[in-house]
């Protein structure tokens, strides 16, 4: 009896975690100048889902870029978001998406929205 409940709660529990959407975070050159780097963050979901505030964290090539900063004027959400970005290690940057308006976010589809842009200072290798 003790196997066919815990099959059922498997069951139970698969159902919950597929249920959910599934996100993917992409990233798209937008500056390589020589000085600066800079890409968009790009977020869609396996099906259609609404944003929030979240914290999004990635690593980078601190030996090749530092100083990561958010651009203003890239993001596709709307104005009730607060976005900043913070580097909790030195070779990770957190892009912080802060809603201002709870129930109020941005409805994402599997066609990805930018989200912001971060620019990085590029290391000259050569030195």
């Amino acid at each position: 009896m003790k196997l066919i409940y815990l099959i059922f709660l498997g069951l139970l529990g698969y159902g919950v975690i597929s249920s959910q959407p599934l996100f993917n975070l992409s990233f798209q050159e937008a500056v390589n100048d020589g000085n600066n780097y800079a890409v968009d963050v790009l977020l869609s979901y396996s099906t259609t889902a609404t944003s929030a505030s979240s914290n999004f964290v990635f690593s980078f090539n601190n030996s090749g870029l530092s100083n990561p900063t958010y651009v203003d004027g890239f993001s596709d959400l709307s104005a009730d978001y607060n976005i900043s970005v913070s580097m909790p290690t030195n070779s990770r940057v957190s892009l912080n998406v802060f809603q201002f308006v709870s129930g109020m976010g941005t409805s994402v589809t599997t066609t990805p929205i930018k989200i912001g842009r971060i620019n990085f200072t590029t290391t000259d290798f050569a030195s």
